[in-house]
Parts: structure tokens; C-alpha cells; sequence
């Protein structure tokens, strides 16, 4: 299946857990976070895994951005009971989770940071893909 390149895009399998998940939370502190991951959800293009492109960021995708700053970090998307900042392990539903979530890399984009700024990155690269790597699983 050939995807416009600026289309953000997941496998139906990260679609059916991410969809689970918020099915599975309750209204409250996520509320905003939420909505902005419901609509992200309703609009997103799926994929066989199979099919995924290796430059994408799918669920536990390891990558390197490229902030406003210059600096370039490792990270790694993943569920939120997995989130851990400090060792880069960035949670699906934070803002910056959200705005990685099926994108490609060399991709610019823009996530409200908790300092309330708007920031914004480059996905320099992509380190690690499960898809990519056969794991079609995780």
C-alpha cells in the first residue's frame, strides 16, 4: 500500500492496543490528552504490519530527535506504564508521544512541552523498529 509520505501512519495492531487503552481509562487528569489521542486515532492511517515503512515511528520505536536546541536525544516510544523521562522512554499519550506517533523520519514536528512552550524537533533517525526488525508483536 503506497502512503502519501506526509500522512501519519500505524499498524492496525498499535491501532487496536491504543484504541483498547483509551477505552480503558477513566475522564480526569488525561481528559485533554484524551481527546487530542482520539482524534489523532479517528484520522491516522493503518497498516498491516507487515506493510509498515521502517522510517516510521510505530510503538517502540527507538529514535533520535533533533530539538529546537540542536541537541539530539535518544528516545523511545511506549505505553504509558512504561513512560520513564529520565531514561527516555516517552510515553504514547504525552503531548511529545502523541506528535511521534506515526511519523516518518526527517519529519519536523511540534508538541507543547510541560514548561507550556511549544517546542518543536526533527526525527533524525530511526534506531529501532519492532516491525522493522520482524517483531510484529510488541
Amino acid at each position: 500500500m503506497q502512503v502519501p509520505t506526509h500522512e501519519r501512519v500505524i499498524s492496525e495492531l498499535d491501532h487496536v492496543r491504543l484504541v483498547s487503552l483509551l477505552d480503558r481509562l477513566e475522564d480526569g487528569r488525561l481528559h485533554d490528552t484524551v481527546q487530542d489521542a482520539h482524534d489523532l486515532f479517528d484520522t491516522i492511517i493503518t497498516v498491516p504490519g507487515q506493510s509498515i515503512s521502517p522510517d516510521i515511528v510505530t510503538m517502540r520505536t527507538r529514535l533520535r530527535l533533533r530539538g529546537d536546541d540542536a541537541q539530539e536525544r535518544d528516545l523511545s516510544l511506549v505505553y504509558p506504564d512504561e513512560a520513564d523521562v529520565v531514561d527516555g522512554r516517552i510515553s504514547v499519550l504525552s503531548p511529545l508521544g502523541l506528535s511521534l506517533l506515526g511519523c516518518r523520519k526527517g519529519q519536523t514536528i511540534q508538541w507543547q512541552g510541560p514548561d507550556r512552550i511549544r517546542h518543536e524537533g526533527v526525527i533524525a533517525d530511526i534506531l529501532y523498529q519492532p516491525e522493522a526488525a520482524g517483531d510484529y508483536n510488541k
